[in-house]
């Protein structure tokens, strides 16, 4: 939301919207249904007062073992392999396979009581539940059109890569290549281009006081804006470019098959500079290389875990890693 674009009296029902309505409608509906099924397993498994015990923990290490492994099935293979939005897709399968199983086994266990006092009632839920389903999905956004909506605009103009490290979406304005192109990871905005801003200062101001230098490490590529302002010392050799989202690198060489701008090209083919993808702080503790100049360029001090950079043990930590 743009503060110079919205005037101060429409704040209140922005504010209700967006950290209140929304939230809402994202997390309560599952939030209770979630409360309201560890009650419903229990009045299913609990047939023997002798084995209360067992099968309270029994449910609850089902429970546990289950989050474990949706953690890093969501999280490791199908974010990286199927992406965001068909992942919602399969969930939302899977999630309906619940109630389709349950059913069957009423009918199973029971047939002719549930004829006698539903009548084909059962068996039009079941056909309406799996065509609710498949109109859910149907419905569903692809990645392209979920990532642009999010972002407020339209596929044509957003250029997006994603996998287990994150999301990277460029945004381009409607007048097209002429005006800023917004670099979002992981939903937040983070810097422009074209390059010529703070972070060209960033990454120039050290590459130009150093009297010498020959070896630089940069934490953290975003539009690649801070790595070019250190090109732009001819004396370095040898650039590392620490990201630990590794779409944003693919997004930015998407960007320069489709635009013009001479600094994006430049950086993409600067034979000095080396683009690792993984988490700065981790590459520096082991790597036995040290550098003429390190600079993070990583998270803005108002987010989230940004204590763990910005922090006594993190600066020592790179000055350890700096050459005399």
């Amino acid at each position: 939301v743009s503060t110079g674009a919205m005037q101060p009296v429409e704040w209140p029902a922005t504010f209700f919207k967006l950290y209140i309505a929304l939230p809402l409608l994202l997390i309560l509906p599952p939030t209770f249904l979630i409360g309201c099924g560890f009650p419903l397993l229990q009045r299913v498994v609990q047939t023997e007062l002798a084995r209360v015990g067992r099968r309270v923990g029994g449910l609850l290490l089902a429970n546990i073992v289950g989050s474990i492994l949706g953690t890093v099935l969501t999280g490791w293979i199908s974010l990286a392999v199927l992406g965001t939005a068909e992942t919602l897709r399969l969930l939302a399968v899977l999630s309906s396979l619940f109630a389709l199983l349950a059913m069957a086994s009423v009918f199973r266990t029971s047939p002719g009581t549930v004829r006698r006092r539903f009548g084909p009632l059962p068996a039009v839920a079941v056909g309406g539940t799996v065509i609710v389903v498949l109109l859910v999905v149907r419905g569903m956004p692809g990645n392209g059109l979920l990532w642009a909506r999010l972002h407020g605009t339209t596929v044509d103009r957003i250029i997006f890569a994603e996998d287990s490290s994150g999301v990277s979406v460029i945004k381009i304005p409607e007048e097209g290549f002429d005006g800023e192109r917004v670099v979002f990871v992981n939903g937040v905005g983070q810097s422009e281009i074209p390059y010529g801003g703070i972070h060209t200062v960033l990454g120039a101001l050290p590459a130009f006081v150093h009297p010498d230098p020959r070896d630089a490490a940069i934490i953290g590529l975003g539009s690649g804006d801070t790595v070019h302002g250190v090109a732009g010392r001819p004396g370095l050799e040898r650039i590392t470019s620490i990201e630990i989202v590794g779409p944003q690198l693919e997004t930015l060489q998407a960007l320069a098959k489709r635009d013009p701008y001479g600094g994006l090209h430049g950086l993409l083919r600067d034979p000095r500079i080396e683009h690792v993808v993984g988490d700065g702080r981790t590459y520096l503790m082991r790597s036995s290389r040290s550098f003429d100049i390190i600079e993070a360029d990583a998270l803005r001090p108002t987010s989230a875990y940004s204590g763990n950079l910005y922090s006594d043990e993190y600066f020592r930590l790179v000055r350890e890693r700096l050459k005399p």
